[in-house]
């Protein structure tokens, strides 16, 4: 249909992807995306100690 469009794309361990298009008439749109996974938590391999004198 013609008119503005948001198109949200969502998938389990990615960050979700969301853009607006305007759509006019006898318009055919090709969308890509490129999904980002999301970054693991950094975490120490060893636990931190703290310094004592």
């Amino acid at each position: 249909p013609i008119g503005d469009h948001v198109i949200r794309v969502q998938k389990e361990g990615y960050l979700p992807r969301e853009i607006v298009i305007e759509v006019e008439e006898g318009d055919v749109e090709e969308i890509p995306f490129i999904l980002e996974e999301i970054p693991p938590e950094e975490k120490p391999i060893e636990p931190y100690i703290p310094y004592q004198p």
